[in-house]
């Protein structure tokens, strides 16, 4: 047997209960490196393209004026970690939590041992909603990291331009995190039903990615000022839904790098994710209780 699929004999003997399965989740997702390399590109993400990259380019650029330039890096500053992280999620966040999703849902599938791990449960049920149960908890984890990756990096271009750090009301910053949760939790449950479905991490990442750069962000995102059926579909779909509820944290008159476009609203998008959510839950649900494991 398997070191992985070990975790769940060694957490929990007998036949395991919710609890009991949900610990064996939680101490497989902690020793896979793969989550945690998974959490760290996309912390570099942030701290890469949304703050250095963007302030190098923007800073005593001649295609930016002074004005400009201020409005974007104000945005930068500590003052803005209540909405500046949110633009990134869409292009950047949105295929890195669908990648994490898919490691999730694909790993013991690919590793050969969801059969071992799955003989210890008298109910498949029991099994799924461990699981399921861990991506809310997963999300929440990549909520924090990007929440505070933002911050440290804001504060280093509070140094870099010798400006003060003031940092929004705490409140601000939990409704922040709180929308960072959601969009998290909607393209990592997506991303662990296409592993599921497919059982294979390879497979499970390349659909993840394709769909969400190649069809969401790129095909739809382009074709949607132009098509005004697909503006209308952008903002049912996952990434529009997620650029529309990031939409509603700027400030009026502020504009960020990436820019972002509200096509719904924020209550709407809010839905819109929820509703991904579910209908990814159901298809792991249905799938993992009723599949052959063969």
């Amino acid at each position: 047997m398997s070191t992985l699929a070990a975790v769940h004999t060694t957490v929990s003997p007998g036949r395991p209960g919710f609890a009991g399965a949900l610990r064996g989740e939680l101490l497989l997702t902690r020793r896979r490196i793969s989550v945690w390399v998974s959490l760290a590109v996309w912390a570099l993400c942030i701290v890469a393209f949304a703050y250095l990259v963007s302030y190098v380019s923007i800073v005593g650029a001649e295609w930016y004026t002074p004005e400009q330039q201020r409005m974007f890096v104000d945005a930068m500053l500590p003052s803005g970690t209540s909405y500046y992280v949110l633009a990134s999620l869409p292009l950047y966040g949105a295929p890195q939590f669908a990648i994490l999703g898919a490691i999730l849902g694909s790993s013991d599938y690919a590793r050969g041992t969801i059969r071992t791990i799955m003989s210890r449960f008298p109910s498949r049920t029991t099994f799924i909603a461990a699981r399921l149960t861990n991506l809310a908890i997963v999300s929440a984890i990549a909520a924090i990291v990007t929440l505070l990756t933002s911050i440290l990096s804001s504060i280093g271009v509070a140094m870099a331009s010798e400006r003060e750090m003031e940092f929004p009301p705490l409140t601000d910053l939990a409704a922040t995190a709180l929308a960072i949760w959601l969009v998290a939790l909607a393209f990592i449950t997506i991303g662990f039903a296409v592993g599921t479905a497919t059982r294979s991490m390879i497979a499970a990442v390349a659909i993840a990615i394709g769909w969400v750069l190649g069809v969401e962000s790129l095909l739809i995102g382009m074709l949607a000022p132009v098509i005004p059926a697909l503006e209308t579909l952008q903002g049912l779909l996952p990434v529009g839904a997620t650029s529309s509820l990031a939409a509603d944290f700027l400030p009026a008159g502020q504009q960020t790098v990436p820019a972002i476009v509200a096509t719904t609203t924020p209550g709407a998008a809010a839905g819109v994710l929820l509703l991904w959510t579910a209908l990814a839950a159901a298809v792991s649900f249905t799938l993992t209780r009723r599949r052959d494991l063969a």
